[in-house]
């Protein structure tokens, strides 16, 4: 296990929103789709007509892209496209639906020129500016479970069209996250909301424009799509004439059903790769440009009001307010045996969960510090319990929610690790069940007392720092609460002066390093097992929040 290097991608929107306003000006308008890693152009006969993909259920089913979060989005995202994309084999973000996006002479517009001739599955009309505006007004009702009431809401004005495909945005504020928020949104077919209504479970979901179209589903079993018999404006023909999500939950019955040929690609366990691998006929693919974490997350730390950072906290006499407790947390976990044990391995040590050295605000001090701060030292943590009052009288507890992490199948696994290395220090520790939706609402409500999640995420820099490093109102509750931090992280999202952006995040930062907002575990390059007689190739960025992502991109075996 090694220290993270600097990779050849920058894997934030958040960059782009300033970078990228004059790269895509140039950028080619229809580019060109990235060939699978490793196998030939050109076009092929597949095996099977319909390539099925094993997942795990999502935590919310429903075909209204405003009732389902980052996390949940992925099982309708073949139909949809974006409207700043996302390069396969880079990560880095490309031109989408739209062509160009500038920022303004006043700094707090936007102007967004959008791709011609881009039409929508079923008869559904062109793609415009009308479009944009219907889904973010969507995705930004207030019982929306989508981004946008924290992230882009707060700080968009309004919009003013200035013709079918090109309109400005104009900010309340300046906002590097903005930008960003508004790129991520799958953007569907206004006509085809008005004429139907939005999607149900037993409703086709509204149109989109991507290279599959929505044919089916079967709740709790699977979704189904198939080829758009329309060519779409980036040219590409997926391999696959239909494909199928299939929701499986046990990793074991993942294996069997691959084993048995009922599916074809599907994520595993660690263990199970090699039981796959050993039978020949099954091989694992990486993704090619990954900035997955994993990660612990403390919950009990908000403030009684979002709106005033001074007012105090929800929860005081909660464990997690002592910053010796989470400390002992970190302390108390063997990272080594975990990545041997559930990764192979392969993890790289994160040492400051939401930040990278080619991110706003890295400091070369935490790589140098991490041991003494986070390393392996059950004796260190005893003492910190101690320091922190607890002892015989006092007994430390936590309850670990035992949530399947989207992406990390083995994650009960490693749960179930943890509790067993924070016994071990004189932490009394619960494993509460729990489903998803539940998990989610209570987040949001800011429930948890004195509670623990495994998370994975892949988003921005902005997703990350914003959902699980602060506690203020962009975060619908968020992370840990630190009032100097979370003051200074207002300060950087109302300015997009990358110097200024750049010496605020540093100053966050660090104080997110010394008080241990939460217990970084791993980089992760995420892989996926696919049978080699069916598929040929899968080129997959992996840093797209919510899992599953560039499907289309799946290519039959030769």
């Amino acid at each position: 296990m090694h220290l993270i290097n600097t990779p050849a991608w920058r894997g934030t929107l958040a960059s782009a929103a300033m970078a990228l306003s004059l790269a895509a000006c140039s950028a080619p308008t229809s580019p060109s789709p990235a060939p699978a890693a490793g196998s030939d152009t050109g076009p092929v006969q597949p095996k099977v007509n319909r390539v099925v993909v094993a997942a795990e259920p999502p935590g919310i089913e429903s075909n209204e892209t405003r009732n389902l979060s980052t996390f949940n989005l992925w099982q309708l995202r073949p139909i949809y496209e974006q409207l700043i994309g996302n390069d396969a084999e880079t990560g880095k973000n490309v031109p989408g639906l739209l062509t160009a996006w500038t920022l303004e002479p006043n700094g707090q517009s936007y102007r967004l020129k959008l791709r011609t001739g881009v039409k929508f599955h079923a008869s559904n009309g062109e793609f415009t500016v009308r479009d944009i505006t219907t889904a973010w007004s969507e995705t930004s009702k207030e019982d929306s479970l989508g981004g946008q009431n924290a992230v882009s809401k707060p700080f968009i004005r309004d919009w003013e069209r200035v013709n079918d495909h090109e309109v400005l945005m104009h900010l309340k504020s300046p906002s590097p996250q903005v930008l960003p928020a508004v790129g991520n949104v799958q953007m569907f077919s206004s006509a085809d909301l008005e004429k139907r209504g939005p999607g149900t479970i037993t409703t086709a979901p509204s149109a989109g424009t991507g290279v599959y179209q929505y044919a089916t589903r079967s709740q709790g079993q699977f979704v189904r799509f198939e080829r758009n018999p329309n060519p779409p404006w980036s040219g590409q023909t997926p391999d696959f004439p239909e494909l199928e999500i299939r929701f499986i939950k046990e990793a074991s019955t993942r294996l069997a059903s691959l084993l048995t040929g009922e599916v074809q690609v599907t994520d595993l366990p660690e263990d199970l790769k090699k039981e796959a691998m050993a039978k020949g006929d099954f091989k694992s693919i990486a993704a090619l440009a990954s900035i997955t974490r994993v990660l612990i997350q403390p919950h009990g730390v908000y403030y009684k009001d979002l709106n005033n950072l001074d007012g105090g906290m929800k929860f005081p006499d909660s464990p997690m307010a002592d910053a010796r407790f989470r400390k002992a947390l970190s302390k108390a976990v063997n990272r080594d045996e975990l990545n041997k044990a559930f990764f192979g391995g392969k993890g790289k040590i994160n040492v400051r969960s939401h930040h990278h050295p080619s991110w706003y605000g890295w400091n070369p001090e935490w790589e140098k510090r991490y041991q003494d701060e986070y390393g392996y030292d059950p004796a260190a943590a005893r003492r910190l319990l101690a320091e922190a009052g607890f002892g015989p009288g006092k007994p430390a507890t936590t309850t670990i929610l035992l949530l399947q992490e989207a992406g990390l199948p083995n994650s009960l696994d490693v749960l179930e690790a943890i509790a067993g290395y924070w016994r071990a220090v004189g932490i009394d520790v619960k494993l509460e069940p729990m489903d998803g939706t539940t998990a989610t609402q209570r987040y949001r409500n800011a429930d948890f007392e004195n509670h623990i999640r495994i998370r994975t995420s892949a988003g921005d820099q902005w997703t990350g720092t914003t959902s699980y490093d602060a506690g203020t109102k962009t975060t619908r509750a968020g992370g840990i609460a630190i009032v100097p931090a979370d003051k200074l992280l207002n300060q950087a999202l109302d300015t997009i002066d990358e110097k200024k952006l750049d010496d605020l995040m540093r100053q966050a930062a660090n104080i997110w390093f010394d008080q241990h907002v939460d217990v970084p575990l791993f980089w992760l390059s995420p892989e996926v097992m696919v049978n080699s007689r069916i598929v040929g190739g899968y080129a997959f960025p992996g840093n797209v929040s919510g899992g599953w992502t560039h499907l289309e991109n799946l290519k039959a075996a030769r």
